[in-house]
């Protein structure tokens, strides 16, 4: 299995979407037989997922990672592990231990349900563990409302053109 961390110094960056290098590794067995450092810095958000492919990746441990970054993530058939923080190194032997997502790896407020506006229910964080690495699954946030606004795609609002 190889799975990839985005880094910081010696810690899990803090959000994807901005991380200037991944760690790779390579793991058997639950043991870590391979890594290397790629720079992904001066890419733009596509292309860090479409690099994430190239390099096989199966899994993407990391801290904060936006909607649509994360859709594509998952429509690439990456398992996401999200909101994770930490010592690089622990972060690695606890997913390689599959204790991801303990409480000790989550960034704070990631733990709990989180509600949405209007009163919606929240949803628990979902994880993706080495045994498991199906991708998390993400709705189009835009997909009902652009049918009731009447919105198109291009954001211009469709006239109603019916004589009443």
């Amino acid at each position: 299995m190889r799975f990839a961390l985005p880094i910081w110094q010696s810690r899990v960056s803090p959000v994807f979407d901005t991380a200037g290098k991944l760690l790779v590794v390579d793991a058997d067995d639950g043991r870590e037989v391979a890594r290397t450092e790629e720079t992904i810095g001066s890419l733009l958000q596509p292309y860090k997922v479409q690099r994430l492919c190239e390099l096989g990746v199966q899994a993407l441990i990391c801290g904060a990672i936006s909607r649509p970054l994360a859709c594509l993530v998952a429509q690439s058939g990456i398992a996401l592990v999200p909101w994770i923080a930490g010592d690089v190194e622990e972060v690695v032997r606890g997913y390689l231990k599959g204790r991801l997502p303990e409480p000790r790896f989550l960034m704070p407020g990631a733990g709990r349900c989180r509600r949405r506006r209007g009163g919606g229910r929240g949803r628990p964080v979902a994880q993706a563990m080495p045994d498991d690495p199906q991708p998390m699954s993400f709705r189009d946030p835009f997909a009902g409302s652009r049918k009731e606004s009447g919105q198109q795609p291009n954001g211009e609002t469709k006239q109603d053109t019916t004589d009443s």
